[in-house]
């Protein structure tokens, strides 16, 4: 900031000492020269813009050198923005401002170098989806679109109406077994390839058809790892296909569709991070495979977070295998490869400029046939999703947002009341009811707990590594919080002393090995400090079915069986979002919401601490995602709970917040819904309702579409 004022004041008193013919020449200089500081050392595109249309209107007829130079600026303003006014301005500038010939010669070399692209949506893309060769529909997958409790299905997605009609796949949903990822539609728009992930040790590799509960078909099952699925169709009967082992080392497959006759094609090692996902892609005629990876297999497996992206290049090799050629080379990371539609270019991202552009590279018969081309200039950090076969590129963009926790009145009346919002999600009520603490993302990916004191806002933030992102649960004098952090020896809980910041180590999280496997996002904290209770999982089974409650001592690390849930085993809940604990003021008695699969509605009871005396408070209802969704008033005398109102559609993942009496009866309404509520809490007095969303503030799933046929015809 100051070197921008100084740079500004410097222009101005140059200004003042010129001669007056002079004067508007150098009004226009200083302006265009606030706008590019506002650009670039403000970060403020909108303010960069204004300014620019200030030097327009101002000098359109004086100095038209100065305003068709701001039109310029204010295109690669809106491009940098993705806004689609970028064309338009060039193209005004062509219309209007011809006379200025280097500007607009700028202007036409834009124009000719550069694709517009076309936002479908903002909130439907999925970085694992994909898109058929017409363009008119893209495959998606929970989370990328909401399907009730449990999840876990495929959705296909009508890009022309925007309608989405779920496949209903046999163990999604209130019975959900397992999860699709990386769904893939074959050529004939008939099936559909995916991965199936049931755990974090068996995974298949499925095809079924696109129609709504179609029967899947296994084609190929790995065990030891939950990594094998699609990449691509290489024919109407056979897929382009990855598997890992246990080791994480990737392979590449041919799968017939037919017969499922696995064919390997080539080992790639540690040379890519499992699962591959989108930066694998065969060629529209399945001749040839496109790879992002590393140039030579490192000697040992590279962790995540330590992955070598600026090194990576894209290299291209025959899907009957055989010897790969590099299509790039040169520093800066090249990523998510996607062939053109005749074959005869690879493009790619890459930030070799310092901003992600995005490049295609010639190739013929598998090798590199000339230098890259730029495609598009400051595209970002996109994915590819797929290419029509007109030439359409389509791809995903994330906006991560920030996460705002709300403070509401109960009852709502008219327009909610808010009382307060601020960065940081997951918000837990003191008992004193003078503070909240929240989770709050910071800079370099970590997660710090955020103490708000309501009354000043004052905020004391406590770090240490890797703390989880669950809600962090008050000890019973306001002065301390339960928190969960991994560290070397597992997961792990910590007593945080909000007086002094140390994070006091307390028992290990039970995880089959030091004790009941348990899920610790299901828990209650006992206001004795010493007792917490987690949902358990069936001893022996084979997909996560959540059938008791555990009761963990934080001081010795041991666990006893503490409740056995009363319905039969295909009724049990199979997800955290299908269960949530809570735990009456006096330590007394445990309230439960756990969705009942069977009868596809959720039951809320409770028991009391020594497992006897189990009561359900009324009649089984309908509710979406459970999770962090389920709190014992402060007072003893309620439960606060959310149900699915009635007239909500089924992705709509709209909840009601309503209170019952702890021995039972009807439910009273709050007067608050919220779509997407993530979590929430209520302060001493029940006046006040704290919640977080699962959307944060300028989110987005962002659906792009850019037409490079032109572009690439003009390359060749």
């Amino acid at each position: 900031m100051k070197r921008m004022v100084f740079t500004v004041l410097i222009a101005v008193v140059a200004w003042i000492g010129l001669a007056p013919a002079s004067a508007q020449q150098r009004s226009a200089a200083v302006m265009l020269e606030a706008a590019n500081q506002k650009a670039t050392l403000e970060g403020d595109l909108p303010g960069a813009i204004k300014i620019c249309r200030e030097v327009v209107a101002a000098f359109n007829k004086t100095d038209r050198t100065a305003a068709a130079t701001a039109m310029l600026r204010m295109a690669d303003y809106y491009e940098q923005l993705r806004d689609p006014q970028a064309p338009k301005i060039l193209s005004e500038i062509l219309a209007n401002y011809a006379d200025v010939t280097a500007v607009a010669a700028a202007a036409q070399a834009r124009m000719s170098n550069s694709a517009t692209a076309r936002m479908i949506c903002e909130d439907c893309a999925d970085p694992m989806g994909s898109i058929s060769a017409d363009g008119r529909v893209m495959l998606t997958v929970e989370p990328y679109f909401r399907n009730g409790p449990g999840g876990g299905d495929i959705g296909v997605r009508d890009l022309r109406t925007g309608t989405l009609t779920p496949l209903q796949i046999d163990g999604t949903g209130q019975s959900l077994v397992g999860f699709a990822m990386f769904p893939e539609l074959s050529r004939n728009g008939r099936q559909i390839a995916y991965l199936w992930g049931t755990s974090n040790t068996t995974a298949e590799l499925r095809v079924i058809g696109r129609e709504s509960k179609s029967k899947a078909r296994v084609l190929l099952r790995q065990e030891g790892s939950p990594f094998v699925g699609p990449l691509g169709w290489l024919s109407g009967t056979s897929l382009l296909a990855f598997r890992a082992g246990a080791d994480r080392r990737v392979e590449l497959l041919k799968v017939s569709t037919t017969d499922g006759v696995v064919t390997p094609i080539a080992s790639l090692g540690w040379r890519l991070s499992p699962p591959p996902g989108k930066i694998i892609a065969p060629s529209p005629d399945g001749r040839f495979i496109a790879i992002e990876a590393l140039p030579a297999d490192p000697p040992a497996e590279i962790p995540g977070r330590a992955w070598p992206w600026a090194t990576e290049q894209i290299f291209v090799m025959p899907a009957v295998g055989g010897v790969e050629s590099a299509v790039t080379s040169g520093a800066g990371a090249k990523r998510w490869p996607i062939w053109s539609a005749d074959g005869n270019f690879v493009l790619y991202t890459g930030d070799v400029s310092g901003a992600w552009d995005l490049w295609a590279v010639p190739v013929r018969e598998g090798k590199p046939a000339g230098a890259p081309i730029l495609v598009k200039k400051a595209i970002g950090e996109v994915r590819s999703l797929g290419m029509t076969s007109t030439g359409v590129y389509h791809y995903y963009e994330g906006r991560t947002g920030v996460f705002r926790s709300t403070i509401a009145a109960v009852p709502a009346s008219g327009p909610r009341a808010s009382f307060d919002a601020f960065v940081g999600r997951r918000p837990m009520w003191s008992p004193d009811g003078r503070r909240v603490a929240v989770n709050r993302d910071r800079a370099d990916g970590s997660l710090a707990v955020v103490v708000r004191t309501l009354a000043t806002a004052e905020e004391r933030v406590y770090t240490r590594p890797r703390i989880l992102n669950l809600p962090f649960m008050w000890y019973p004098d306001s002065r301390a919080l339960l928190v969960l952090a991994r560290d070397d020896e597992g997961q792990t809980w910590y007593r945080l002393n909000l007086d002094n910041g140390q994070f006091e180590k307390l028992a290990l999280q039970p995880s089959g090995a030091a004790g009941a496997l348990t899920l610790p996002n299901v828990r209650a904290f006992a206001p004795d400090g010493r007792t917490l209770y987690v949902a358990g999982i069936l001893n022996g089974s084979t997909v996560q079915e959540l059938d008791r409650i555990v009761a963990l001592d934080l001081s010795t690390g041991a666990t006893r069986d503490l409740f056995r849930l009363p319905v039969e085993r295909a009724s049990l809940p199979r997800a955290a979002q299908q269960f949530a604990l809570t735990i009456s003021p006096d330590g007394t008695r445990l309230g439960l919401l756990f969705s009942d699969r069977q009868l596809e509605q959720t039951r809320l009871a409770t028991v009391g601490v020594d497992g006897q005396g189990y009561l359900e408070l009324t009649q089984p209802f309908k509710a979406g995602n459970l999770r962090n969704k389920l709190v014992w008033s402060r007072d003893g005398q309620w439960i606060y709970l959310t149900t699915t109102p009635a007239s909500a559609a089924v992705d709509d993942d709209l909840h009601r917040v309503v209170r019952i009496q702890a021995g039972g009866g009807a439910f009273q309404e709050t007067g608050i819904e919220v779509e997407g509520l993530e979590s929430f809490d209520v302060n001493p007095d029940n006046s006040r309702l704290a919640y977080s969303t699962l959307r944060p503030e300028g989110w987005g799933q962002l659906l792009w579409a850019l037409d490079v046929a032109a572009i690439l015809r003009s390359a060749k």
